[in-house]
């Protein structure tokens, strides 16, 4: 298989910053050639932003335009897309060239990613990704990335939630999202709830997925993906087992690993669930 490894190490603007180092950390480490010992042909890029220097919403948007734009000048050659970002909102860029025609999102994340900019108490930019991916913000400044059109809320699915604010909780309440809580995963080691959840992406015609996995979904213990990490995450073991089910039901279009902040890292353990992680997608 041929595989893109594409790096989008910026964090708010600012690049090589906070989760913005996590990208060419992996890289570093290897996750190069760990893909090319699976047997598969690996390119890696990396997207730089030019000046004058941009605001944060500004910087994120033209940073997807050039996601965008690379991925579809790599659509013709049947390669897998494995988008490596400080921010979740990178999802834009990748979602504008796979378009939403068919599309499912499988979303990894203790947070919800939902807010507005009526509802964030933070103003962080990131805590609204997947609010922008399904079109409930932003609307008029994604509408100038080419070929973006969110993605229907039916196919959309939550995995791991379990932190949001209370009005960005009521927002997911009223959504289509399907919500499968960190607390899913303890209750039901069976992972049945997660087949079900892919069955109701079938019946809402996904028929491919772009599968986005941010670090902070996991719990490694002492260790922690960012600033933003809260305790009590799906183990690495569960999310492997969850990734090989996803796969074994659905073609992956396209997959992001995000928000990883390797100043948090002090013992590699979150740097080595990462790479195990991008092996069992590749596998």
């Amino acid at each position: 298989m041929n595989v893109a490894l594409i790096l989008v190490p910026y964090d708010s603007g600012f690049k090589g910053r906070r989760a913005g180092r996590g990208p060419q950390h992996l890289l570093r480490h290897g996750i190069d050639g760990r893909l090319r010992n699976l047997g598969h042909s690996v390119r890696v890029y990396s997207l730089q932003l030019e000046p004058p220097f941009a605001a944060e919403i500004g910087a994120a948007v033209d940073l997807s335009r050039r996601l965008g734009q690379l991925l579809r000048s790599l659509a013709a050659s049947d390669t897998l897309p494995i988008v490596l970002s400080g921010n979740c909102n990178s999802c834009i860029g990748t979602l504008s060239a796979l378009g939403q025609k068919d599309l499912g999102i499988l979303w990894f994340d203790a947070h919800g990613d939902f807010n507005t900019p009526e509802t964030t108490l933070s103003g962080y930019l990131d805590g609204m990704a997947l609010a922008m991916a399904s079109g409930h913000c932003w609307r008029a400044l994604l509408a100038t990335v080419p070929g973006f059109s969110p993605v229907p809320e039916s196919r959309i699915v939550l995995l791991g939630l379990r932190d949001a604010n209370d009005k960005e909780a009521e927002l997911l309440r009223r959504s289509a999202v399907t919500i499968l809580p960190a607390e899913t995963w303890k209750s039901c080691p069976s992972l049945s709830f997660l087949e079900a959840a892919l069955k109701g992406l079938r019946r809402n015609r996904a028929g491919k997925l772009y599968l986005h996995f941010d670090m902070d979904v996991l719990d490694c213990g002492a260790a922690k993906a960012n600033a933003f990490s809260t305790p009590g995450g799906l183990s690495l073991s569960t999310a492997l087992d969850s990734i090989r089910i996803i796969k074994d039901r659905f073609p992956l279009a396209a997959c992001c690993l995000s928000a990883y902040d390797p100043a948090y890292d002090r013992e590699d353990a979150v740097l080595n669930a990462a790479l195990g992680i991008l092996e069992e997608i590749a596998r």
